[in-house]
């Protein structure tokens, strides 16, 4: 099975990194294919059908997923097109392009004539509203045909920081944290841990996708805003940890879950203060960051991940990030005088 990601486009390689990250997350071992202007196709052990209902609930930068019929110069698209066997009783056909990569004057007749060969084929009817199936075709450096599996929630703006209880204009966009908690390969049912909760944005969005959440923070404001948003959106019961990060190992340890067992954390994810709209007491960031590091080094066993925003990547010099290796950095560019650096790790063995 070969399945077709559509991206967002949001940035070049986030959305790609986020679908891969969750793919891991859930047991599978991808293998890109083909990395293309808003496609993305994967294939490998485990990547089958009966996942893209659940990654289209964990993902925030992609749109759709599909599984790959075929791809083709785009002017052979209908031509292969009478191949297509459908499995409902009604479909309907698809197209759009990724920027300028054909002229907006060949979608419809791909709609119409691909529509055509697949009727041809199937006599089956046509519905534009309420189809059984979708055959979706995306024009990027060439044509991709798929037939659509599930659509990728995308009510995020509801839980937008101005509209949770407790508000802070710091917050994270919840698109980018459950990105992050996608990057840090976050299991369903497992810990995954917050240790600069803030408000809880990177929580709520571990919590909503079946992940169990654990977080703490510096300031009892940010952990008592936090317990409010995490039981606005019925994560009631969540651990939080006041206090430095440097300490939060040491609290861990006494930590039981609701049947009594140790709390293991399994995952990381986190965006420190850098000291441009956050408080730091003083403390140099690079040495917040090294508390950081050594914390999570207790608490993440070897071989798991941590995901984290860096404000520059000179605190990747170095040893700064040990006892993690690192393995991927993406800038994303916030505004024209901040550049925020989205960082995967790994715990070493």
């Amino acid at each position: 099975m070969v399945l077709l990601f559509e991206l967002s486009g949001e940035h070049t390689d986030l959305p790609a990194q986020e679908v891969l990250g969750a793919l891991e997350a859930e047991g599978a071992v991808p293998i890109v294919v083909t990395k293309a202007d808003g496609v993305l196709v994967v294939k490998g052990r485990g990547v089958v059908p009966r996942l893209a209902p659940v990654l289209a609930k964990r993902l925030a930068l992609s749109r759709k997923i599909s599984e790959l019929l075929y791809s083709c110069r785009p002017g052979d698209v209908a031509k292969k097109g009478k191949d297509i066997e459908l499995r409902g009783r009604t479909f309907c056909v698809r197209a759009h392009r990724i920027f300028a990569s054909v002229p907006k004057e060949l979608i419809r007749p791909t709609e119409r004539d691909l529509g055509s060969a697949i009727w041809e084929n199937n006599k089956v009817k046509v519905d534009l509203t309420h189809p059984d199936e979708v055959i979706n075709v995306i024009f990027s450096d060439k044509a991709y045909v798929g037939r659509v599996l599930a659509e990728v929630d995308d009510r995020f703006e509801e839980r937008s920081a101005s509209k949770r209880p407790f508000f802070s204009p710091i917050s994270l966009h919840p698109k980018l944290a459950r990105c992050m908690v996608n990057l840090a390969r976050a299991r369903r049912g497992e810990y995954l841990v917050d240790p600069f909760c803030g408000t809880g944005g990177i929580l709520i969005e571990a919590g909503l996708m079946g992940a169990r959440i654990v977080g703490g923070d510096l300031f009892r404001k940010m952990t008592w805003g936090t317990r409010k948003n995490l039981d606005a959106f019925g994560l009631k019961g969540t651990p939080i940890f006041q206090g430095d990060v440097g300490d939060m190992p040491g609290w861990l340890v006494d930590q039981r879950d609701a049947k009594g067992k140790r709390i293991k954390v399994r995952a990381g994810a986190m965006d420190p203060p850098y000291g441009r709209a956050t408080r730091t007491f003083g403390d140099p960031v690079a040495k917040i960051y090294r508390r950081a590091f050594e914390a999570m080094g207790e608490i993440l066993p070897a071989g798991r991940y941590m995901s984290i925003l860096f404000p520059s990547p000179h605190y990747l010099e170095g040893d700064l990030h040990e006892p993690f290796e690192l393995l991927g950095r993406y800038p994303f560019k916030v505004h024209r005088s901040l550049t925020r650096h989205f960082c995967v790790l790994r715990r070493k063995k």
